[in-house]
C-alpha cells in the first residue's frame, strides 16, 4: 500500500508540473466547472506530494536504521545510500544538459525564467541558472540550494539535497544519542556529534525544517514496531480524511498566517494514515490490476529527476496556443505519456539495475 501511495505522490508531482506548463491558472478561468476545480486542485498537489515523500523515506530509510541497532553498518549504509541516488542523479544531470542546449537553441527565453511565475517552476528569473562544471559536481554532491543553484532547468533536484542531507544526519543523532557506554563507542560519538553540528550549521533552514517530516516517518515505523494496538479499517478511513482536510488546509490563506508550517501539518496527518495502514488488522492484498502502480513505484525516482526537462523541452516548441478546450485536454494526456515513455526507458537501463550494483559491491566489502 505504501508503495502504491509513493506512485501516486510521483505522479502528482508529474501531473502537476505538466498542468502548469500547459494550462493557464484556474484564476483566469470565469466560473470554472466542479471538474475543473478538482483538476486543478489535485495537479496543485506537487509540494504536497513531496512532504509524503519525507515521511516514506523517514519510515523506509530512517527505519532501517532504528531496526538493525547494533548490527548498523555505516560503511554498507552510505554505499547503498549514495548508490541509490546516482544511480539517477547523474543520467538525469546528462539529460538536463543536452536538453538545456536544445532548448537554447529552438527557445533560449525559456533559460531566462521568462514564463516561471507561469510554470511555478524551472528557471527563475530571481536565481542563478547554471550549466557549469562546478553545479554539475555540486549537485552530483547534494550541495543544491546549499553551495550551488539546481543544475539547469531541474528544478525539482532542490529535495534531493534534502535527501541526501537526512540520510547522512539520522544515522549520526541515532550514534549520539545511543546509550552504549562501551569506551570504543566514545570516539564515533564525537564524530557524530561534530558532523551534527556541522550539518546543523551549514544547512539552509529550509532544509532542516524539511527534517521535521522525515522524522515523523521514523516515528511511524518506531510506533508500528512497538505498539500492540492494532488499527481498524475504520481508523484508516478517519485518518485518510484527516490527511485530506491537511492537504485542503495547506492549499487556503490561513495556512500562510499560522506558525506551524503547512508541510508539518501535513507531514504528522500523513504519518498517522501511514501508521494506520501498516498497523490495519488485516492487511489487504495486492490486487494484480495494481501492478502498474508497482512498477510506478520502482520507478518514481526517475520520474520525478527526469520529467521536468523534458516537459521544458515540449514547453519551447510553444505549439499550445493553438489548442484550447477538450484538445488541449488531448494535448495534456499526448505529452504526459510521451514523458513517461521516455523516462521508462532511461530508468530500464539505469534505476532498474540499481539492486544488482549495491549487491555487487556490497558482496565484496563483506
Amino acid at each position: 500500500m505504501l508503495d502504491a501511495i509513493r506512485a501516486i505522490a510521483a505522479l502528482l508531482v508529474f501531473f502537476g508540473h505538466i498542468r502548469a506548463g500547459i494550462f493557464s491558472s484556474i484564476k483566469n478561468i470565469n466560473d470554472p466547472t466542479l471538474l475543473e476545480k478538482t483538476f486543478f486542485f489535485i495537479t496543485g498537489l506537487g509540494h504536497q506530494s513531496v512532504i509524503v515523500f519525507f515521511v516514506l523515506s523517514g519510515f523506509f530509510v530512517g527505519g532501517s536504521v532504528v531496526s538493525a541497532k547494533q548490527t548498523f553498518s555505516s560503511k554498507k549504509y552510505l554505499i547503498a545510500r549514495i548508490l541509490r541516488l546516482e544511480m539517477v542523479i547523474v543520467p538525469a544531470l546528462v539529460v538536463t544538459f543536452l536538453i538545456d542546449k536544445w532548448i537554447s537553441y529552438i527557445n533560449p527565453m525559456v533559460l531566462t525564467g521568462k514564463y516561471y511565475q507561469i510554470w511555478a517552476s524551472g528557471p527563475n528569473p530571481l536565481k542563478e541558472y547554471s550549466l557549469s562544471l562546478k553545479t554539475f559536481l555540486g549537485n552530483i554532491c547534494f550541495l543544491q540550494t546549499i553551495k550551488t543553484p539546481v543544475f539547469g532547468t531541474n528544478s525539482p533536484f532542490w529535495s534531493l539535497a534534502n535527501e541526501f542531507w537526512y540520510y547522512i544526519a539520522f544515522p549520526a543523532i541515532t550514534t549520539v544519542l545511543a546509550f552504549s557506554c562501551k569506551r570504543e563507542e566514545y570516539t564515533k560519538r564525537i564524530v557524530s556529534l561534530l558532523l551534527v553540528i556541522t550539518i546543523s550549521v551549514l544547512l539552509p533552514n529550509g532544509i532542516i525544517l524539511g527534517f521535521i517530516p522525515w522524522l515523523m516517518g521514523v516515528c511511524v515505523f518506531f510506533f508500528y514496531k512497538k505498539q500492540k494496538i492494532k488499527a481498524s479499517i475504520y481508523i484508516k478511513v478517519i485518518t485518510f480524511i484527516f490527511f485530506l482536510g491537511s492537504l485542503i488546509y495547506s492549499k487556503t490563506e490561513l495556512s500562510k498566517n499560522l506558525f506551524i508550517p503547512a508541510d508539518w501539518v501535513i507531514g504528522l496527518f500523513f504519518s498517522i494514515f501511514c501508521w494506520s495502514i501498516v498497523s490495519c488488522k488485516k492487511p489487504e492484498p495486492v490486487n494484480r490490476k495494481l501492478k502498474f502502480l508497482e512498477f510506478l513505484s520502482e520507478s518514481s525516482y526517475s520520474l520525478y529527476a527526469l520529467h521536468f526537462p523534458l516537459l521544458m523541452l515540449f514547453m519551447s516548441y510553444k505549439v499550445l496556443g493553438y489548442f484550447s478546450g477538450i484538445n488541449l485536454y488531448v494535448v495534456y494526456l499526448a505529452i504526459s505519456v510521451s514523458i513517461f515513455i521516455i523516462i521508462s526507458f532511461i530508468w530500464f537501463f539505469f534505476e532498474r539495475n540499481t539492486d544488482l550494483i549495491r549487491n555487487k559491491i556490497l558482496s565484496r566489502i563483506s
